[in-house]
């Protein structure tokens, strides 16, 4: 046999396995891409203060809100049609405990941290209206070391973590609720304040006095100096940090995760006058808040385009979501679902969520593991807390065992694997816009318990999503059946019981059949 044909076989055999090999080196590389992660967490946001709609009927169509005819919100638009919106996603009524329940991928009923947390040192800040009851022993410091946390698990994944904006995951004084403490490397403007002093550059985010005195106040934005005496609104400043934090992460090579906590549209309900021409027809309160909706969807905008220019933007997944019901200040804030922010009620619970990609490119080979479809909707109960265990997942992170989020990355990839029940469970030992309740959601059928008056509420989701056919005395059966659900979740739960005044001990369900005698 001729030597010279062996070699040359030889030669192209081990190039075509090289060649093999190389490819193979390739797949396995792009498989384990990590997406990078831009979350960007709203406050008070209400379910429809957007000109996204999230309420559709069984059709199939969208049933407009009276605040998708007002909100002018493109950057929502454009993940919205880009992404998939998710119509029935669910967090605590308040943010305290709606962020760490994010952090911690657990819900705020098994930490106890079940009410927001004052800005300074632990302090209980239950209203106390309601004198036969007061809360129990809840975890007042917030978040501490012993906690899961998101931003550390992800940083253990081998990302940058980035944080910017309102944190509120324990008072100031508790150095580890803050989040240089819990697994991120970048914190501007995160403390333990629940609202900014003032949105202004004028005062320096901060009280009035900070001026006269130099001394910062618990409720003024950290971090911001180069700001100060602008002007320079607060959504702006903080779009404008993060933004350059993403250009320095993208320099490293290292996948990020950019939590973008807005103040806004918490109050104080301040003027954005860049966008008062936007809504002429308005004014006051109402023109306040819609000017801060503005200010924050054009940072939605500012960011995606931060991704493009940085060339990472097809390798971004972004997570939209605010962390309460809305507190609009018009008559009925949450139309049309019933309450606000604190109450029992969808409106204070369901809120906005889209999940999307930065841009669209089917090529990329993380947009093909998760083909995520443009303009879609999933109708399918979904927690903010879900967050941890999903992005977890997508990142590679080591996700603890037993929390109470679950993955829902399927529902991304669109082949229904995706085993997340059909429930939400909420317990609010407290006082605030509402009073000592508890709530469990399945499937269609929701029941409220309230530890003061010892009531049940139920309700058909699906027939009467605006709550307002209690259906307690139509559906005894049903009520019963939910009413032992419920029982059975705060015992999982670990749930608190507020305390009955008058006797020093800890509240007791009473259950339909007995309290209907």
């Amino acid at each position: 046999m001729n030597t010279w044909r062996i070699n040359q076989w030889g030669a192209f055999a081990a190039f075509f396995l090289i060649g093999s090999m190389a490819g193979q080196v390739r797949a396995e590389t792009e498989m384990k891409q990590q997406p990078n992660v831009l979350l960007i967490l709203v406050d008070d946001m209400g379910w429809q203060d957007t000109s996204v709609p999230f309420h559709y009927g069984d059709s199939g169509k969208a049933i407009p809100s009276p605040g998708n005819a007002v909100f002018k919100t493109p950057g929502m638009e454009k993940l919205a049609a880009q992404g998939m919106i998710f119509t029935q996603a669910y967090t605590p009524s308040v943010c305290s405990p709606s962020r760490t329940a994010l952090m911690t991928g657990n819900n705020p009923s098994r930490t106890h941290i079940s009410n927001w947390t004052n800005p300074d040192k632990p302090a209980d800040t239950s209203m106390r209206g309601i004198k036969t009851m007061r809360p129990p022993a809840w975890r007042m410091q917030g978040m501490t070391s012993d906690d899961p946390s998101l931003a550390r698990m992800l940083h253990d994944a081998g990302y940058r973590t980035l944080f910017v904006g309102k944190a509120h995951f324990g008072p100031t004084s508790n150095s580890a609720a803050q989040p240089e403490n819990l697994g991120f490397d970048v914190n501007v403007g995160g403390s333990g304040a629940g609202h900014p002093a003032s949105y202004l550059g004028e005062d320096c985010y901060a009280e009035k006095s900070y001026k006269e005195t130099g001394i910062h106040g618990v409720r003024d934005v950290p971090n911001l100096e180069k700001y100060y005496n602008t002007d320079t609104f607060l959504t702006d400043a903080l779009s404008t940090e993060m933004a350059s934090e993403i250009r320095e992460s993208v320099k490293t090579g290292k996948p990020f995760f950019a939590y973008m906590g807005h103040y806004a549209v918490h109050s104080p309900l301040m003027k954005d006058p860049q966008f008062q021409a936007l809504y002429p027809s308005l004014k006051g309160a109402l023109l306040n808040y819609a000017t801060l909706i503005s200010g924050m969807d054009k940072s939605i905008l500012h960011l995606l385009g931060t991704l493009d220019e940085a060339g990472v933007a097809d390798r971004t997944l972004v997570v939209f979501a605010s962390d309460n019901g809305g507190t609009a200040p018009w008559k009925n804030k949450c139309l049309p679902l019933r309450g606000m922010k604190g109450t029992p009620y969808e409106g204070g619970i369901r809120t906005p969520m889209i999940v999307s990609w930065a841009k669209l490119n089917p090529a990329q080979p993380l947009q093909q593991q998760y083909p995520i479809v443009p303009g879609s909707r999933c109708d399918r109960v979904v927690a903010l807390q879900d967050m941890f265990a999903t992005l977890g997942s997508m990142a590679g992170g080591k996700v603890p065992d037993g929390l109470d989020s679950y993955d829902i990355s399927g529902l991304l990839r669109g082949d229904g694997s995706c085993n997340r029940p059909q429930t939400y469970f909420l317990n609010f030992p407290h006082q605030h816009n509402d009073a000592y309740y508890v709530l469990y959601r399945e499937g269609d059928w929701k029941v409220i318990y309230r530890y003061h008056t010892k009531k049940w509420e139920l309700y058909n989701l699906k027939s009467d999503m605006e709550e307002q056919h209690d259906l307690t005395r139509e559906c005894p059966e049903q009520l019963q059946a939910m009413a032992r659900k419920l029982v059975t979740e705060h015992t999982r739960h670990g749930a608190q019981f507020p305390i009955d005044t008058q006797t020093g001990l800890p509240a007791v369900f009473v259950m339909p059949d007995q309290s209907s005698k």
